[in-house]
């Protein structure tokens, strides 16, 4: 005891420290959680850039999916860029020939068969004018009819396209449906503007006929005074 006592003394007179126990670990809480702040912090800022990055990728797949996506307006819509849609009915000319009976059209003859009551077989001019007036009407009613028939059609597509409009995926889609029913109903105008043309080159084939018939008799009447004059003239 007297030793260790000793021993005390003359360190502490020299100035040496006597060693403790040894020191435990000091745990700095708010240092730690200020890092796990800073941490949490930085996460939320990612996640936040990363859902913006997100937002604009849908947005850019969005665009792409607007400007190139398979437009079924062409599919429901088939063949409005024929040039018979555009100008409806037989080519301008041929109307002549058809209208006036010196030809007859593959679309005729069901008509001609059907409106037909008699033939002859003379080739005088009456005849040849009841030929040529039969042929004239069957023309135009199949005209007509083919006309009836485009217009049908039309109204079938017009129907399609309706009810496509709610089908269509954006804006741009719907835009291009309703350009397309502008357009059927410019081709149904038209068709009316073709019935129009027929019945008015009707009612012109009737005046032909009848102005046909009064130089036909003209012409008889002729005759008949030159054959008389020439009958008095040999008495």
């Amino acid at each position: 005891m007297k030793r260790t006592l000793l021993a005390s003394a003359v360190c502490l007179g020299f100035g040496l420290a006597i060693p403790a126990h040894a020191a435990l670990p000091v745990t700095d809480v708010a240092s730690i959680a200020a890092r796990a702040a800073e941490a949490g912090k930085s996460l939320g800022q990612m996640v936040q850039q990363y859902n913006v990055m997100r937002q604009q990728y849908d947005q850019l797949v969005s665009t792409y999916n607007t400007l190139s996506h398979p437009n079924q307006v062409l599919d429901i819509a088939k063949g409005l860029g024929q040039q018979q849609l555009r100008s409806p009915g037989s080519a301008g000319s041929s109307i002549p020939g058809l209208s006036y009976g010196s030809q007859l059209s593959s679309a005729a003859n069901n008509f001609l068969s059907r409106n037909r009551y008699t033939t002859t077989e003379s080739n005088d001019f009456n005849a040849q004018e009841m030929r040529r007036r039969e042929q004239s009407t069957a023309n135009i009613q199949a005209e007509a009819q083919e006309g009836l028939n485009r217009s049908d059609e039309r109204i079938n597509y017009l129907n399609q396209l309706q009810q496509s409009i709610q089908d269509q995926p954006d804006v741009t889609a719907v835009a291009a449906v309703e350009a397309r029913i502008q357009s059927e109903h410019l081709y149904l105008q038209n068709e009316g503007n073709n019935v129009a043309r027929l019945s008015l080159i009707q009612q012109t084939m009737t005046r032909v006929d009848q102005q046909r018939a009064e130089q036909s008799g003209r012409r008889e009447a002729e005759d008949w005074h030159a054959r008389a004059a020439a009958q008095a003239f040999d008495e």
